[in-house]
């Protein structure tokens, strides 16, 4: 997806968040929405992850330690497994910290950093954006489709 603006990038982006709490509350069960919620605090791990590791000067494993993109329905899988004990209020949790995380880089982050490509070598050619926007805006989207159907 493009973004005009880091500020477009950032009201969309807060609207789609904001959307995902409001179906939240909607659901009869909110125990349903646990494998969305926990997904989401997931693929925030990895890309906090990628940061983390560029900023040590290593190359982040892109998606993960073990897979290839082609294999992101394995990876998928295999973060279910591993957050599928974890309560759902500690999910909730960990979800609305490391979505601040993520939104705090955002925010330290000039437009260009955010919008350009060449600013981060882990990114190769493409803009930042491109591996925040899929982790955010994106996933948000897709939660809110998925929400929508359990309520």
């Amino acid at each position: 997806m493009k973004y005009s603006s880091k500020s477009e990038f950032v009201e969309r982006t807060a609207a789609e968040w904001e959307r995902l709490w409001g179906q939240f509350g909607l659901l009869e069960s909110p125990q349903a929405a646990h494998q969305v919620l926990a997904h989401l605090y997931a693929w925030h791990g990895l890309l906090l992850g990628w940061r983390d590791q560029a900023a040590k000067g290593a190359q982040p494993a892109l998606p993960a330690a073990g897979f290839r993109w082609r294999d992101t329905r394995a990876l998928n899988a295999s973060l279910d497994r591993a957050h599928a004990d974890i309560p759902l209020k500690s999910i909730v949790i960990r979800l609305k910290r490391s979505h601040g995380r993520v939104m705090k880089w955002v925010d330290e982050l000039t437009e260009r950093q955010l919008l350009e490509p060449g600013w981060e070598g882990w990114t190769g050619k493409l803009p930042l954006v491109s591996y925040i926007g899929p982790n955010t805006f994106s996933h948000y989207r897709w939660a809110n489709k998925k929400l929508n159907r359990l309520g």
